[in-house]
């Protein structure tokens, strides 16, 4: 009988090791991101928030959600670190959004980044350059 428990453990170890290394990017992070200057002439901005990974999914909210220069970032960090991210929002300043849109336009881009278990990085994908950089506290 023991000879079968410990067959049956041994046999469990790729399955408890593969699920812990899902959760290796658990905990809290902070994203700082960096928009350069648009090529319309709108004014580059930094801004640095907390973000919180659980089950390797990734949710932090900058400001008020559905408020004025608000903004949401939601993802999932795969098991090599491969990260597609969606962040969403509310315009602030006129003189920082790309088209001079007015304050409370809703927006939506896209990041591709990768991780490892303490650090991040990535990039926009769509309008203008922005550099997206990650660390676990």
């Amino acid at each position: 009988m023991k000879v079968a428990q410990g067959v049956c453990l041994v046999a469990l170890l790729p399955t408890m090791a593969g699920a812990a290394g899902l959760q290796k990017f658990d905990g809290a992070w902070r994203v700082t991101v960096d928009c350069a200057e648009a090529s319309d002439g709108a004014r580059g901005y930094h801004w640095s928030f907390p973000v919180q990974v659980r089950g390797s999914v990734m949710r932090g909210q900058r400001g008020t959600p559905g408020a004025i220069n608000s903004a949401t970032i939601s993802g999932r960090i795969g098991p090599d670190g491969a990260a597609l991210l969606s962040v969403s929002g509310r315009t602030g300043d006129p003189d920082y959004s790309v088209g001079r849109v007015a304050a409370g336009y809703p927006f939506h881009f896209t990041a591709t980044a990768h991780f490892d278990e303490r650090s991040g990085s990535g990039k926009r994908n769509e309008l203008r350059p922005c550099d997206l950089s990650f660390v676990k506290e």
